[in-house]
């Protein structure tokens, strides 16, 4: 309430001249003082969409104001072009069948009969051959024609895609460490899926390195060579 100036929050001096025009005092027709908005697109409204400062939206001038060069994986997810696409795929993954709902299933038709569940034993054999040291997995490297910022938009879509969730996410000098979750299905236990970003510097591309890692079992029937292509043929191809 009363004339406050819209970018400091302070009382508002009428004899004094605006700073910047942005913010005004006119009359009503009762003679009652009010704020004239910014217009849209202004300096305020990037605080009305939500965004903390309007600082966040510029990118350093050594980085041509370019996101396909930015490494730092927060920047990028905030970028809210890029969070539409990564939903956009999020929305076309198919869902399939795990194995703790598979055996689920199998509960309630037979452990009535047989006194047995076979989702708890499916848990308990994984935890004791985890224990083990019994694990499988694959890993794949690949360099690419494509500047960093790119490149880690595109392994976030190919996630999104494939219905992998992100478990984590570290940033690191050169690039960023991601990991997701593989959900477990007929033929593998619940593993996980790392991902290595790191930008080569100027015109040398970037380099990817991603590991599966599935514990409790010896052989994955060719999981997460599968994946692993999937993923490299992504970075490759995915529209983004």
């Amino acid at each position: 309430m009363g004339p406050f100036c819209k970018s400091c929050v302070s009382k508002k001096d009428n004899s004094m001249p605006d700073n910047g025009g942005n913010v005004g005092v006119s009359k009503s027709r009762a003679g009652e003082e009010f704020i004239q908005q910014s217009p849209a697109g202004g300096p305020n409204e990037a605080f009305r969409a939500g965004i903390q400062s309007p600082t966040e939206l510029n990118f350093s001038s050594d980085q041509a104001n370019s996101w396909e060069n930015e490494i730092r994986y927060e920047k990028l997810i905030a970028i809210p072009h890029i969070r539409e696409t990564i939903s956009g795929y999020a929305s076309t993954a198919k869902r399939k069948m795990t194995t703790e709902e598979f055996l689920s299933y199998y509960d309630k038709a037979f452990k009535p009969l047989t006194g047995l569940s076979m989702s708890e034993i499916g848990t308990k054999s994984q935890q004791f051959y985890s224990s083990l040291g019994v694990k499988t997995g694959k890993t794949q490297k690949e360099r690419f024609k494509l500047p960093a910022g790119r490149v880690i938009v595109r392994v976030l879509c190919s996630l999104a895609r494939n219905g992998q969730t992100i478990r984590e996410a570290k940033q690191t000098d050169d690039g960023c460490l991601i990991t997701a979750l593989l959900n477990s299905d007929l033929l593998s236990n619940e593993g996980s899926l790392e991902i290595r970003v790191q930008a080569m510097g100027p015109d040398n591309g970037t380099f990817i390195e991603a590991a599966t890692l599935i514990p409790g079992q010896m052989v994955d029937w060719g999981k997460s060579k599968r994946l692993l292509n999937r993923l490299m043929r992504d970075i490759e191809e995915l529209p983004v």
